[in-house]
């Protein structure tokens, strides 16, 4: 794993699963793989909205003039250099099936729950709600400082919502 310098500081976590009504924790989670989702924060989010805006303006000069996907990519997709530590970040400690994007506003992977607490500092744990099983993580998942500045959210370090659309 790349060794990362200076602290290590929560990111955002759009999961639900630890702090569940009615959940106890039954142990450690061990098998399987979750897929995580990594959505990262745009280059220029207030170019972005002004963008936004005078596209669907009709008295503004640029009102329905669409940008091309790469153009759009280019000035409005994540930091590049973030983006490329993210991913070195991650694959550094051994996760399965990465897949980055032109956008370079989210990245997936899969990881089992002893990668997952290794990467975001959190103990990945089993659940009961019920005659119900799920995995989650206790605690936000946290990054070394110089990564998680450019992290939006994570997603995936919970099956709760996979419980609930199919119980």
């Amino acid at each position: 794993a790349l060794s990362a310098s200076g602290p290590w500081v929560p990111v955002p976590d759009a999961e639900a699963g630890a702090h569940i009504a009615g959940a106890t924790v039954q142990g450690p989670a061990r098998a399987g793989s979750l897929l995580v989702v990594v959505t990262v924060k745009e280059s220029h989010p207030a170019g972005l909205d002004r963008f936004l805006q005078a596209l669907s303006t009709p008295t503004s000069p640029t009102y329905h003039h669409y940008l091309s996907a790469a153009q759009f990519d280019a000035e409005f997709g994540g930091p590049t250099s973030a983006y490329r530590g993210l991913t070195r970040f991650f694959q550094s400690y051994g996760v399965a099936r990465m897949t980055t994007y032109a956008d370079r506003l989210t990245l997936t992977f899969e990881a089992t729950p002893a990668q997952l607490q290794q990467i975001f500092h959190v103990s990945i744990v089993r659940f009961r709600l019920g005659d119900q099983s799920y995995v989650a993580a206790l605690g936000a998942p946290r990054l070394p400082a110089s990564l998680a500045g450019s992290v939006a959210a994570v997603e995936g370090l919970s099956t709760y919502s996979a419980l609930q659309i199919h119980p």
